[in-house]
């Protein structure tokens, strides 16, 4: 290739692209987004929740899942209603706290779909198999319907 060729490809390759105009956004494209308030992480309050409550999710057997329960509580917080708490709730080593969480995630789920679906089986089966109670164990299989309700649509 010659030195102008060379040049003629440089040139070509930098100089400035020209776009079309863009045609006007359609009305869905130029609808408002509408935004949640974020929540205030200057609030040292609000801080401490939300570190309490991812510890809640992170922790791993009774005894961790126990103690971060008892924190959130003893810092006079009350327990996140969302799927992710109740799921590790059912871990807890007091069977009313299990039948609190199951109470809870049948409510949840009667208006959103399982999140963790695995998990959130595997659990309840066990309780319904494994549970003292037999309140419990009937909470379980109710709970256990709705899974697999959700899993059928």
């Amino acid at each position: 290739m010659s030195n102008d060729a060379h040049r003629a490809a440089l040139e070509a390759l930098f100089a400035p692209k020209v776009t079309p105009p863009l045609a006007p956004p359609s009305k869905r494209e130029s609808a408002k987004m509408v935004r949640v308030p974020a929540k205030d992480l200057h609030d040292p309050r609000e801080v401490e929740r939300t570190a309490l409550t991812a510890k809640l999710v992170a922790s791993e057997g009774r005894v961790a899942i126990a103690r971060a329960v008892n924190a959130l509580e003893r810092a006079g917080f009350d327990l996140p209603d969302e799927q992710e708490t109740y799921v590790q709730l059912l871990d807890h080593g007091d069977e009313a706290r299990v039948r609190g969480a199951l109470e809870a995630l049948s409510r949840l789920l009667d208006n959103e779909a399982p999140k963790r679906r695995a998990v959130l089986d595997s659990r309840v089966r066990r309780i319904e198999e494994c549970a003292d109670e037999a309140p419990t164990r009937e909470l379980a299989a109710t709970v256990r319907k709705k899974i697999a309700r959700a899993r059928a649509l």
